[in-house]
């Protein structure tokens, strides 16, 4: 079985960076997390996030884009329950999926004067 990497990139939800996405949640009673989305066909299981200091959970997936939907499965016991990022930026609908947003950086205020 490959050893899970905690992600080394800052954040919290979905961070989108050259190499793929971090997946980042704070899930404290969580045996195990994944992430799944339209990135791996919706897999239950093929994308684990490492367990970190503090109950915090986090995973570099070099599949997953902005733009790509996603969810959360959270085990616990025998149970996996399927959770929308509370982080998300961006959301299908009030209970659907969270989507992967990249911000443009340098940001840049749109202003009109009035």
């Amino acid at each position: 079985m490959k050893k899970i990497i905690p992600s080394s990139h800052p954040g919290m939800g979905a961070i989108p960076h050259k190499f793929g996405t971090t997946f980042r949640v704070w899930a404290p009673n969580a045996d195990r997390v994944y992430v799944t989305g339209s990135f791996s066909n919706w897999s239950d299981t093929n994308n684990p996030l490492a367990k970190e200091a503090d109950e915090y959970w986090s995973a570099d997936v070099p599949e997953a884009k902005p733009g790509d939907q996603y969810r959360y499965n959270i085990a616990n016991g025998p149970q996996l329950l399927s959770r929308m990022d509370p982080y998300a930026m961006e959301v299908t609908r009030s209970n659907g999926n969270a989507v992967i947003f990249e911000l443009d950086y340098p940001f840049k205020w749109k202003c009109r004067h009035i």
